[in-house]
């Protein structure tokens, strides 16, 4: 009897753990096929790579299993297409989990141009819908959701096509390729390799010999509808009301400036005798730059001039510095003043901000990265140092008149979210496994808004701290952006045209509770740099979703179904899937250890 109840006790405890033990909620699953490069007796051919996907309820975890491993990039391209995946179909990416596994047969180059497949493939097993297995393509994925240039293009094609596809996707200005062959010659005792590059065009060369058609594509939501039948258009960019408010604010900021900067070419034209006779002819040439600034101001449209005024401004504050260098503790003095001004500044603003003082935090924000650099080269290089203290000082004095701007109907709170912060993360971390060239310098600017976010948060200013993480977005898109750009002047146009429809449909969207993402959007279309243009258009488009609380770019959705998979019902956060079908696996293994337990007890009581 004893034996029987311990039994019994046993067999309770075992279904009572089994019933209750936790279990994850699958979402869906799905695998696509991804073009690659792979390295084949010192030669590059191409091959196809098995992306295969898990996704679960969880909280923002994105894991990848290679086989054999690949670089790390890999790992921020899955960050990036599971993020973009999300806000495409306006899903909260820190309520899932995903867990991506690749599979090669030999090792592959890079990870980053599997990134548009990976969000093709996230997309698929977040709504449900089947892909169609006839289309392949390669390109990185963008944050914005645009795709990038890769290499190998003509390798992956081949490989698409010896897997079956019957339409290729590329990267916009990639259907024609360059390619090179090797010859070798041996003359005496050395062999020579000539090298000779030849043109392919990639859309001719499938449909004559393969059959298959080739196109390029720009965006992921072009790609969708190819892939899953998926139409996703963003409502109709208008052109946003031009920001009259802030003209009549920047235009009396102006005026202070230019202001301010002739009273200080007074003092320092006045001073240039007494200064160091080595630096005299460096103070001639900074006091000329300065006028011929102020000129090329006057001339320049509303939105550049203060630009160009707070160049002048800087050009004239490092003359006036330099005539305190033969005095050290003049020198010192004058530079203490400066930190003074931007301490009494930054302690006595408020955290609620109207659009011309949104602007002005920002200058703010620059002006204490200015600081730093200035302190950083005090010892190394007085001319650096003075140089980065006088951008501080005109940051300081704009920001200053911008923040004691009344005059405006709008007042916005900023926030720097637990969000804004991951998704800055995530996005300049996929910037610094991507960028290698020219847009290295962009991304430390990235880098150095980035921990100065950090910083702030830690001190309670979140409106800095929002501030420093758009401009952290921002470079980092940028790095991102320029080195796709130096492909080809096609490349180029097609990535402002994107940004600027996107900063022209944001823009629009938030006239009624902001001005600000309008002024950068009209700056950007003033400026004449690739650099320049993007950024401002960044600026616009990441201060619009911030404004309006809104991280999601709201799209018209159509489908239409061109496969012949049977599509899976469309899984959202709030239906995931019923609890019913989450448990009924664990409710037949408690009814399988009740059952088991009984057969024992039945055994052990014959005996």
């Amino acid at each position: 009897m004893r034996r029987a109840a311990i039994l019994f006790i046993l067999l309770v405890a075992v279904g009572s753990i089994a019933y209750q033990a936790p279990y994850i909620k699958v979402i869906g699953e799905g695998w696509i096929y991804a073009p690659a490069v792979s390295q084949v007796g010192g030669r590059y051919v191409g091959a196809l790579v098995n992306i295969s996907l898990i996704v679960t309820e969880g909280s923002g975890n994105v894991y990848v299993s290679t086989s054999p491993l690949t670089e790390i990039d890999m790992q921020a391209t899955a960050q990036i297409a599971a993020r973009t995946a999300c806000n495409l179909l306006g899903l909260n990416f820190s309520k899932y989990d995903f867990l991506y596994m690749v599979r090669a047969d030999s090792i592959i180059v890079g990870g980053p141009s599997a990134g548009a497949v990976m969000t093709i493939l996230t997309y698929s097993v977040l709504s449900g819908k089947p892909i169609n297995r006839s289309v392949m393509m390669t390109g990185t994925i963008n944050p914005d959701g645009s795709v990038g240039q890769v290499g190998g293009v003509k390798e992956k094609m081949e490989a698409a096509i010896s897997g079956g596809a019957k339409l290729f996707l590329v990267p916009p200005g990639q259907s024609v390729v360059t390619t090179y062959s090797y010859s070798y010659k041996k003359i005496g005792p050395f062999t020579v390799r000539y090298i000779t590059s030849q043109r392919v065009n990639l859309t001719k060369l499938a449909r004559e010999k393969y059959g298959v058609a080739v196109r390029e594509i720009g965006d992921i939501r072009e790609a969708l509808s190819y892939f899953l039948g998926v139409k996703i258009s963003e409502k109709e960019s208008v052109k946003p009301s031009y920001p009259s408010t802030i003209e009549t604010v920047i235009n009396e900021v102006n005026s202070r400036i230019k202001s301010e900067t002739l009273r200080i070419l007074g003092e320092a034209s006045t001073r240039k005798s007494q200064a160091n006779p080595l630096l005299y002819y460096t103070i001639v040439q900074l006091i000329a730059k300065a006028n011929s600034t102020i000129r090329l101001a006057e001339q320049a449209p509303t939105f550049r001039k203060m630009l160009l005024y707070r160049e002048s401004l800087s050009l004239a504050k490092e003359a006036e510095l330099l005539t305190y260098s033969e005095t050290s503790d003049a020198l010192e003095k004058k530079v203490k003043e400066i930190i003074s001004d931007f301490s009494n500044l930054a302690n006595r603003t408020a955290p609620c901000w109207c659009d011309a003082c949104i602007l002005g935090l920002q200058y703010l924000v620059q002006a204490e990265i200015e600081l730093a650099d200035a302190e950083k080269m005090w010892k190394e290089s007085l001319l650096d140092a003075l140089s980065a203290a006088s951008k501080a000082y005109a940051d300081i004095f704009i920001a200053k008149q911008l923040t004691e701007q009344q005059a405006e109907k709008f007042r916005n709170k900023l926030i720097a979210s637990k969000d804004l912060l991951t998704d800055t993360s995530a996005i300049l971390a996929y910037s610094q496994a991507l960028v290698q060239g020219p847009g290295k310098s962009y991304l430390t600017n990235a880098r150095i808004f980035y921990d100065l976010a950090k910083k702030y948060l830690l001190n309670g200013e979140e409106c800095k701290a929002a501030i420093a993480l758009v401009e952290s977005q921002s470079y980092a898109e940028l790095a991102l952006s320029y080195e796709q750009a130096l492909i080809s002047q096609k490349a180029a146009q097609n990535i402002l045209e994107r940004s600027r429809a996107k900063a022209a449909l944001l823009a629009g969207e938030t006239q009624n509770c902001s001005m600000l993402p309008a002024y950068y959007y009209y700056l950007a279309d003033s400026s004449r740099s690739f650099q320049e243009k993007y950024l401002y258009y960044r600026l616009a488009a990441h201060f619009s979703q911030l404004l309006s609380g809104n991280h999601i770019v709201s799209y018209t959705q159509t489908h239409s179904n061109n496969s012949k998979e049977k599509p899976r019902n469309p899984i959202t956060p709030s239906q995931p899937q019923t609890e019913a079908e989450n448990e009924i696996d664990l409710k037949k293994l408690a009814l399988l250890v009740i059952l088991i337990a009984l057969i024992v007890y039945l055994a052990f009581r014959k005996h």
